[in-house]
């Protein structure tokens, strides 16, 4: 019932969605990702393919422990472009982002749960997120990396950037990482070069992005305790006054 209302929703307003997924077949399990375009005559109508994540993180005690690995490097024909994915792990290692270039893979769309920071897209030289680059450079393709805002293994809410690297590695947009959010870029697979992009991070005031923590904390330790609502007890001092415009962005005035 959900991929069928995706599908309606894909059709209401034009757009192609990848959406990820546990997707069960038998007694089998795989980390999914379904592409799903109105136009696609399927079957199933709407589903214009899916990828299965072959590379799974964590060896025998990690995801290994739950799903089964895939083994496609499945390449799809999206309005003209010829787009792979690359399931977040799957980028680490060579293998899969090779495979899906050499079945003609111009774009790699690679989803994510890990927390990537906009400074490990913005800043990559000395960061773990280097793998990024390096596939890129491989490759010469474009790169689009969508990550969650996911929960360190404290609990704690951690920023996730959604971003576009063109093949000769520069930077064409990222996002800020705290909010939901809208990345619009332009593809054109006749332009390799280009300028990076603005830092959606360190071009911010450090109070903005400490009040945008603040906001995205609150509103995920509300949304995983249950609560609809919050009660507030106010001196009028600055400190209930600052708790009460957090409160207020973070859940709404209302």
């Amino acid at each position: 019932p959900s991929i069928r209302r995706l599908v309606t929703l894909a059709r209401e307003l034009d757009i192609i969605l990848a959406v990820g997924m546990t997707e069960l077949d038998g007694n089998r399990a795989y980390i999914t990702h379904v592409l799903i375009d109105p136009a696609a005559p399927g079957p199933p109508t709407g589903i214009l393919g899916t990828h299965r994540k072959s590379a799974l993180a964590g060896g025998p005690t990690g995801e290994a422990s739950v799903w089964d690995q895939g083994n496609d490097a499945n390449v799809f024909t999206i309005r003209g472009h010829k787009v792979g994915i690359a399931i977040c792990f799957e980028s680490v290692e060579p293998e899969t982002c090779a495979a899906l270039r050499a079945n003609g893979a111009e774009i790699i769309l690679a989803p994510y749960a890990n927390g990537t920071r906009p400074t490990d897209i913005t800043r990559p030289a000395d960061n773990q997120r280097r793998y990024i680059w390096d596939r890129v450079r491989e490759n010469q393709v474009w790169y689009i990396g969508c990550d969650a805002t996911p929960h360190d293994p404290d609990g704690n809410l951690t920023p996730g950037t959604a971003y576009a690297i063109r093949p000769d590695g520069s930077l064409a947009a990222a996002n800020d990482g705290f909010n939901d959010d809208l990345l619009i870029t332009d593809f054109d697979p006749a332009i390799n070069n280009g300028e990076n992009a603005a830092d959606p991070y360190t071009e911010r005031p450090a109070e903005w992005r400490l009040f945008e923590a603040l906001k995205l904390g609150v509103g995920d330790y509300l949304h995983k305790t249950g609560f609809r609502s919050a009660v507030l007890g106010l001196s009028g001092g600055i400190d209930s006054a600052v708790t009460a415009v957090v409160a207020a962005a973070a859940l709404g005035a209302d």
